[in-house]
């Protein structure tokens, strides 16, 4: 369930490209199915945080990272097929090289994947025609999920 970061509760009223909180009177921007749950005064430090520790081409281009499954294979050999079904939350999606993977698993049912970089946007567009993919912005520290 969807909540709003700034005071946790899950009521909305969706308005043209915003999704209004009720409660609290915050405002993101809604198109499809991607949300900038980004509170605004938020957004510059969070992302000079992140330029900081992974470099400012991180949100530049989609899946232009590294695939951390790559990392998960190596480690847990042929048993991490085991660990990928049902639902998966991907917390940091960066440029979407994960997303991109795992929406090719015919064991994973939905994927939620979160970021505060400016690309998810596009990496929504991406995805737009899969029913089960859902990319949000937002900041892991106060995610928008219940």
């Amino acid at each position: 369930m969807l909540i709003c970061p700034l005071c946790s509760k899950n009521n909305f009223q969706e308005k043209n490209e915003k999704l209004i909180c009720v409660n609290c009177n915050n405002v993101y921007f809604k198109k499809n199915k991607f949300i900038d749950f980004i509170i605004s005064k938020d957004t510059l430090n969070i992302e000079k945080k992140a330029i900081k520790i992974w470099g400012d081409d991180l949100h530049k281009k989609l899946f232009s990272t590294p695939e951390h499954f790559l990392q998960i294979k190596k480690e847990f050999k042929e048993d991490w097929k085991n660990y990928f079904k049902g639902n998966v939350i991907e917390i940091g999606c960066g440029s979407g090289s994960d997303v991109k993977f795992f929406s090719t698993l015919d064991t994973i049912t939905k994927i939620t994947a979160i970021d505060l970089g400016s690309n998810t946007y596009n990496l929504a567009k991406f995805f737009k025609n899969k029913k089960n993919i859902n990319i949000y912005r937002g900041n892991a520290i106060n995610l928008p999920f219940k």
